[in-house]
């Protein structure tokens, strides 16, 4: 399902931006080359690091862990997600610059009709029942790894989620504010008509501010949420025993032989 997947990014890429701003028969063509461009780029540049990443988790994944280790390692793939948006400034530009006053106001419209559904989905149901959600999702995620965990991790996976610095006001205002800033940068382009590399400039930042905030206390945040994140994740391994190491040492191979896989298609 991953290879079939990730061959099949650009087409999906497609649909999905298509499903934001109603792409015209004439933006297709040229936006269909530039995602099988982003794909060759990623194929090549960052498959390499990530079947790297897999077996350094692998010769973790049998031992205990510092959180120094885990915090290294979350922070460099964290880091790199700088690197994805570069590569992807020629093609965003090229689309943002030929978006209609039609399509920027679908866009505005689909992005209000997502915000509503992530506030119904964790905002209204209230503090308990959205702790509830952030505790099943992480023994989720924990048990792919390990299989099932026994009853002393999931009270572990709780204290985690109820001592988190997770803030969902926070979270949404940062949400609040990429969304904005898409739609004014987007209008910008429109109303001012820059030059190809001006026009270029100005989603380099846009891409750029996406992974690290402007706003101060915004991006403090973040690195703060991380880096509980980071020390959560060694204290549950540490956790864990002999059999689910094993299970979690298994899913890494299996993950590190797909991604060998994708990069010789």
């Amino acid at each position: 399902m991953v290879q079939t997947v990730y061959n099949r990014s650009p087409d999906l890429a497609y649909w999905w931006i298509d499903g934001f701003v109603d792409i015209t028969p004439q933006q297709r063509t040229v936006l269909i080359e530039d995602l099988e461009n982003y794909q060759r780029w990623h194929r090549t540049t960052q498959l390499p690091r990530y079947a790297q990443w897999l077996r350094q988790m692998q010769t973790l994944a049998l031992q205990d862990i510092s959180e120094e280790q885990s915090c290294k390692l979350y922070g460099e793939i964290w880091d790199s997600l700088l690197s994805l948006a570069d590569p992807a400034e020629a093609g965003t530009t090229r689309l943002a610059r030929s978006l209609s006053t039609e399509q920027l106001e679908h866009l505005r419209s689909k992005i209000e009709r997502h915000h509503r559904d992530w506030r119904r989905d964790w905002l209204e149901p209230g503090p308990a029942e959205g702790l509830d959600k952030r505790v099943k999702r992480a023994r989720e995620r924990a048990e792919d790894f390990y299989g099932r965990l026994d009853t002393s991790q999931q009270r572990l996976l709780r204290q985690q989620a109820e001592r988190s610095p997770y803030d969902i006001a926070l979270a949404e205002a940062i949400r609040l504010r990429r969304q904005e800033d898409i739609m004014n940068t987007l209008r910008g382009l429109q109303r001012q008509a820059p030059s190809p590399e001006e026009a270029r400039a100005q989603i380099r930042a846009l891409l750029q501010r996406s992974v690290r905030s402007p706003v101060a206390e915004h991006q403090a945040y973040v690195v703060r949420l991380n880096d509980y994140n980071c020390r959560a994740m060694a204290q549950l391994h540490n956790s864990t025993s002999p059999e689910q190491r094993q299970s979690a040492f298994k899913r890494l191979q299996k993950y590190e032989r797909d991604v060998l896989a994708l990069m010789n298609p």
